[in-house]
């Protein structure tokens, strides 16, 4: 069965973080959290397994501390953020920060849209993923970009660093600049948007603690407020679609795509839900938009994926886990997945590669077990099957 990759929405972190800044700019770290004051004093097994923990606490941090989440919040404007970056992370971060005075000003603020598990990566460090928008409150539309941002954080003898930093899903960082560098300072409609963008917000935060009525209440005002805003049409359409009235959700989903016809973001939710609804048809035209004008989104390749091979189009199933194969984070997953393309293409033996690289990676892939298997049955060669069959069903799989 294809895999179909699920958007879930990012919980904003509540949690205190357990920090003190000094006055040297260095992120000094507890190794208790807050709340944990009257147990004992943590061993170094359990700060190794806190690590990646307070590694997100710190991102989440240093990132609050760059964006203005709400225009309510004082920023330390003499935050400096670079200072927290290292040597080799400076030259990305740079063609970024010198929009940041725009930010400050809270002439643009950042939404919080997605967040994703923390990775732990070969050389010690952990990368920590944030998606989200950059919403303008100087446009009359409050045009918005989506944007991903990629933070590796190690740790240093005197605290926490940045050494790693990527933007994608822009669809280029030319764009991201673009959009930025079009903001004014100066609009009569800023204190209106800013109404309708406390709306939006407060509406996504709700939606995330399971009140949808409220959250749809809210996503109204906003659009009242703005009846031109795509980006509060696209966050009624996700409510709308929570509280499963979904062709009412298509419709807003249809009208985000007619106010900003390169939402990338509004066209891949319209693809997963006509999926849900069976439009196969209309899901891969709009994942086909999708990638049309964010190549890199890479979870639309994976849907597209699935459903051609569903539909039978293996060739365009195979075309899309081709480009996907090389991804570290989808590698393991996309070689299982390929290996039952090409099992149903007739190739068994990339089958049996495929199969390999997948369980080199994840020696508990139950797919590829049984993708293995059905190859191996299909050799006449029923000991492997049989063996793998078995792991498939969880047996013999330490």
């Amino acid at each position: 069965m294809p895999i179909i990759v699920s958007y879930t929405k990012f919980r904003l972190m509540s949690a205190a973080l357990a920090i003190s800044v000094a006055s040297s700019a260095l992120f000094v770290l507890s190794t208790q959290l807050p709340g944990e004051a009257d147990r004992p004093p943590l061993n170094q097994d359990q700060i190794a397994r806190l690590q990646p923990r307070v590694r997100v606490a710190f991102a989440d941090w240093w990132l609050y501390q760059l964006f203005p989440f709400d225009r309510s919040d004082e920023k330390n404007t003499t935050f400096d953020a670079i200072a927290w970056v290292d040597e080799p992370a400076k030259a990305a971060f740079k063609k970024f920060s010198r929009y940041h005075d725009l930010l400050k000003t809270h002439e643009i603020l950042f939404l919080k849209d997605h967040t994703w598990e923390p990775q732990n990566l070969p050389n010690g460090s952990t990368r920590v993923t944030y998606a989200g928008y950059l919403v303008s409150l100087t446009d009359p539309s409050m045009n918005s970009h989506y944007v991903r941002f990629d933070l590796d954080i190690r740790s240093a003898p005197t605290g926490l660093r940045v050494c790693g930093w990527k933007m994608t899903y822009d669809p280029d960082f030319q764009t991201t600049l673009s959009f930025l560098s079009k903001c004014q300072k100066h609009s009569s409609s800023m204190q209106a948007n800013r109404k309708a963008y406390d709306c939006i917000r407060e509406a996504h935060l709700r939606q995330e603690e399971g009140k949808q009525q409220l959250a749809l209440s809210l996503a109204n005002k906003a659009i009242s407020l703005n009846p031109d805003c795509a980006l509060a049409y696209n966050v009624r359409a996700d409510i709308r679609k929570d509280l499963h009235n979904y062709n009412q959700a298509i419709k807003d989903y249809d009208q985000a795509i007619v106010l900003k016809p390169d939402f990338a973001l509004a066209f891949f939710c319209r693809a997963m839900l006509k999926d849900k609804l069976g439009d196969s048809m209309g899901a891969i035209s709009d994942y086909g938009e999708t990638l049309r004008l964010c190549p890199n989104f890479n979870y639309a390749r994976i849907n597209r994926g699935g459903i051609l091979d569903m539909e039978g189009d293996r060739t365009g199933a195979l075309a899309d886990y081709d480009k996907l194969a090389d991804i570290p984070e989808f590698r393991e997953v996309i070689m299982a997945q390929r290996a039952q393309v090409k099992l149903e293409m007739g190739n068994l033996i990339g089958a049996i590669i495929d199969c390999n690289e997948s369980l080199k990676l994840n020696p508990k892939n139950t797919n590829a077990y049984r993708t293995r298997g059905i190859v191996w049955h299909t050799l006449g060669l029923q000991r492997f099957a049989e063996s793998d069959f078995a792991k498939a069903r969880g047996e013999g799989i330490r």
